[in-house]
């Protein structure tokens, strides 16, 4: 993911995360990748764990909190 922005803190530990305009350092993160089969699933079980904390109860939970704290 791209370094910028609000993405560091949404990908977490489970992402890379790449100048979005360093086109060899996107490349050689694909390859890598590609190419190291325990760092991909690595990564993919850090998705899978990240991902789940995203989950629309969750949204409406804090949003629910927040508005009640006003």
């Amino acid at each position: 993911s791209s370094c910028s922005g609000a993405l560091p803190e949404v990908v977490g530990n489970a992402g890379l995360l790449l100048d979005g305009e360093d086109a060899s350092g996107i490349t050689a993160a694909i390859k890598w990748l590609s190419t190291d089969n325990a760092a991909r699933e690595q990564y993919i079980a850090r998705g899978k764990i990240r991902a789940a904390g995203y989950r629309w109860e969750h949204c409406v939970e804090r949003l629910v909190q927040a508005l009640e704290y006003r």
